[in-house]
C-alpha cells in the first residue's frame, strides 16, 4: 500500500506502485461504486498506460467508462426550466428538432 508520505514526496514512488499494480476486478467494481470518480479513475489509467502497466490501464479505463456512463444516465439529468415553472415549460417558441 502507498502511503501518503510517499505520494507527497515526489512521482517515483508513486510511477513505481503503479508500474506493478494488480487489482482484482471485483474489488475494483466495488470500490468505484461505492466511490465514484471517473476522473480519477481515467488519470490512474492514463498512468499506468504511460508506464507500460496495460492490464491495469485498460481495466481502470473501463471502470471509469462504466462510472461515468452511470453519472451521466438520463434519468438522473433534471430540466430545470421545466422545475422552476411548475412543471410546464418556460420557453415561448418551440424546439427545433436538429436532424
Amino acid at each position: 500500500m502507498l502511503e501518503e508520505r510517499e505520494i507527497s514526496a515526489g512521482i517515483e514512488p508513486v510511477s513505481a506502485w503503479l508500474r506493478h499494480l494488480v487489482t482484482r476486478t471485483p474489488d475494483l467494481e466495488t470500490a468505484s461504486t461505492k466511490r465514484p470518480r471517473a476522473a480519477t479513475l481515467q488519470r490512474l489509467a492514463d498512468m499506468a498506460a504511460a508506464l507500460n502497466n496495460d492490464p491495469l490501464a485498460r481495466q481502470l479505463d473501463a471502470a471509469a467508462r462504466r462510472v461515468s456512463a452511470r453519472i451521466s444516465a438520463p434519468s438522473r439529468t433534471v430540466d430545470l426550466s421545466r422545475k422552476q415553472s411548475g412543471g410546464k415549460s418556460a420557453r415561448k417558441t418551440p424546439r427545433r428538432r436538429l436532424v
